[in-house]
């Protein structure tokens, strides 16, 4: 009789939307950060470091996707 614990994933299976979700985070608030020391007041930058952001958003919501699967 195998024992219920109540996880989605199996043992061993690395949890690809919940790293995802990490990463996403990660990535906004790096560019957060570089724009705080490098990019405030230049518009290039700024419209730089908000591309990144929204790839962090992008990866945020895909990896909620994963694991609604």
């Amino acid at each position: 009789m195998k024992r219920q614990l109540g996880l989605s994933s199996r043992r061993g299976q690395i949890p690809v939307g919940t790293l995802m979700m990490m990463v996403g985070v990660m990535d906004i608030l790096m560019s957060l950060g570089l724009w705080f020391f490098i990019g405030r007041g230049d518009t290039m930058m700024t419209i730089v470091f908000g591309i990144i952001g929204l790839s962090g958003l992008g990866l945020i919501g895909f990896g909620f996707m994963q694991n609604l699967k």
